[in-house]
């Protein structure tokens, strides 16, 4: 694994197996000492770590208190300018070789349930709904503890499919069911990041005897799935931020990944120039083109998925404008991080609504099948589809507030959804695209 994803506190690369910067693992990463520095160094270490673990042993929750106190406090003075210090958090928890389920208990007993679970309605009715006030700082809190967590989980290679698995299960479902109450999206995208990436490294179909798991994992996924539908597709407002404020960061992965890549390209990892390595990576740009052209067979000309492929390639000058105006929401979304810019209520909804859908269409797919991966057929995620179709469908008819980085996303969602997911998407659902985008062809939208 590439040593430096990015971890920073504004984000992390999100978790793909098949990628460049996961190949090649190592398991013991913490303090990596040159071969030069002799037995020395490599005995600095084992002292450390050793004193660290027996420390973690006799006083495990104050021991992560401490830890995620320094994890927060990024304005601490003893680390201000230290841009490696998160990495070296995470690495010094990962080589002290705790059990997960350990390191989940310490680290759910610190958590502030109260703060998450404190909300506060207003008094005026927008969009016939009372929306929830979002507070900056109580949101920041609960996406550094979500980065923190995921950060560990990324990092941990030597994390496997062992005789705990349900124990670890237990202690994940505990936290994800603490942060599921919270009102802020940013929460809510943190917590689907986390379940996509603990379903692939620890898969339920290795518990198969303990259906309470899936149980309760089916319910949260329920719940995420339709708050985010809610936020990203049905445009319903239930929130409101209490003051004028930036984005929230650390952003969760698959949004930081997309911005990092468009704005440092090749040199994504550099971000964190105190290693000055750069590591050859994949260029996303180019893989991961909305509407790329691929070389292969036409297929069967009345086939629904190779009439809605003909469809989106006669409209190639859409195709580059989706593509420039994804670039620069992206670009845009580094600025206001980085800058801290401070965004009106309207604004942020707007930015979260896109974050969301971007979200969305990235983890939907792998984390509905990594939970239902041994039904019989594929009901319960072909019902998910059409609802998300029948929603986007309409918004995108609607034009709901012009904004065309979404009406780019939904798109986009619709190509991928029809070249990826074709199996899961029920010949009704492939009708209802096929039919908008002629119409939408013959009407030169």
């Amino acid at each position: 694994m590439s040593k430096d994803l990015c971890l920073s506190e504004t984000g992390v690369l999100s978790f793909n197996i098949h990628d460049v910067k996961f190949q090649n693992t190592t398991e013991d990463t913490f303090g990596e000492v040159p071969q030069k520095s002799g037995k020395t160094a490599r005995g600095l270490k084992a002292l450390l770590t050793n004193v660290a673990l027996n420390i973690f042993v006799n006083n495990p929750v104050e021991f992560m208190n401490k830890v995620l106190c320094l994890w927060l406090d990024e304005k601490n003075h003893y680390i201000v300018d230290d841009k490696q210090y998160k990495l070296t958090l995470i690495e010094l928890i990962v080589s002290l070789n705790i059990p997960m389920e350990h390191v989940m208990f310490t680290v759910i007993k610190n958590i502030n349930v109260a703060k998450v679970k404190e909300v506060k309605k207003s008094k005026v009715k927008i969009k016939d709904n009372f929306p929830y006030y979002l507070n900056k700082e109580k949101i920041e809190y609960e996406a550094k503890i979500c980065h923190f967590v995921y950060s560990y989980i990324i990092y941990n290679v030597s994390l496997k499919v062992d005789k705990n698995i349900i124990d670890i299960w237990n202690e994940v479902i505990t936290f994800l069911n603490i942060f599921i109450e919270s009102k802020a999206p940013s929460t809510l995208f943190w917590i689907f990041e986390i379940l996509n990436i603990i379903l692939f490294k620890l898969p339920i179909r290795e518990i198969q005897h303990d259906k309470s798991i899936k149980n309760k994992l089916s319910t949260i996924l329920s719940t995420m799935f339709y708050r985010t539908m809610d936020i990203s597709v049905n445009n319903k407002v239930e929130i409101l931020f209490e003051d004028a404020c930036p984005l929230v960061t650390p952003m969760n992965p698959s949004i930081f990944e997309l911005v990092a890549l468009e704005v440092y390209g090749n040199d994504i990892y550099k971000i964190n120039s105190v290693l000055g390595k750069k590591i050859t990576t994949i260029d996303y740009r180019q893989s991961k083109s909305i509407f790329q052209e691929q070389k292969k067979d036409e297929g069967d000309p009345n086939d629904p998925n190779n009439v809605f492929m003909n469809i989106l390639n006669k409209n190639k000058s859409s195709v580059a404008e989706n593509e420039d105006s994804l670039k620069d929401f992206y670009l845009a979304l580094h600025d206001y991080a980085f800058h801290g810019t401070v965004l009106k209520n309207e604004d942020l909804l707007i930015m979260y609504r896109n974050i969301g859908f971007i979200t969305l269409k990235t983890l939907f797919h792998p984390t509905m099948k990594n939970v239902y991966f041994n039904e019989k057929n594929n009901d319960k995620i072909i019902v998910h589809v059409q609802s998300i179709v029948k929603n986007l469908i309409a918004v995108m008819i609607e034009k709901v507030s012009f904004n065309k980085i979404y009406i780019d996303l939904a798109t986009e969602f619709f190509h991928n959804l029809m070249t990826n997911a074709s199996m899961i998407t029920s010949n009704s659902c492939k009708n209802e695209i096929m039919n908008f985008f002629l119409e939408s062809v013959s009407k030169n939208i």
